[in-house]
């Protein structure tokens, strides 16, 4: 997927990755860390990626950002009782515009600088419900008006 860039300063062209992680679903051992390898590279080199084949319902997708719509509409107050824990470790809950910083780990010679660089987006990091190390940390259900939850 080619994206055009056009400011004053420059013109370019980028390339967004793809991966297909139809290999990785239903592939070979060496499928799958292939896939994982384009992954992590993709993500130490751009920072995202285009995934197709992951397995994932067009209904289910629809879902998801509704949901994600409807939490980072809730207030201030509402998304800080389901913070993010102090350890960095447990990547669970919600992140506030400047609560991470924008470091890239494998850049040791910049490593220290980057830590004073706040990141600009507020996130919600879920994972596996049944991880009992890193569990999920939820909104408080009060928060989420009735009809929502009956959807």
């Amino acid at each position: 997927m080619t994206v055009e860039s056009k400011t004053q300063e420059y013109t370019s062209k980028f390339q967004v990755p793809v991966i297909d992680f139809y290999p990785f679903l239903h592939g070979s051992h060496d499928d799958k860390l292939k896939v994982g390898k384009e992954m992590v590279t993709a993500m130490r080199e751009v920072g995202f990626m285009y995934v197709m084949n992951h397995g994932i319902t067009q209904e289910d997708q629809v879902e998801i950002f509704l949901w994600s719509e409807r939490f980072f509409k809730l207030s201030l107050q509402q998304k800080s009782k389901c913070p993010h824990p102090a350890k960095g470790e447990h990547h669970r809950g919600w992140s506030s515009v400047g609560k991470e910083k924008a470091v890239q780990l494998f850049d040791k010679v910049n490593l220290e600088k980057l830590k004073k660089v706040p990141d600009v987006k507020e996130s919600f990091d879920l994972g596996n419900e049944n991880n009992k190390k890193y569990y999920n940390i939820w909104p408080d259900e009060e928060d989420i008006p009735d009809q929502l939850l009956l959807e």
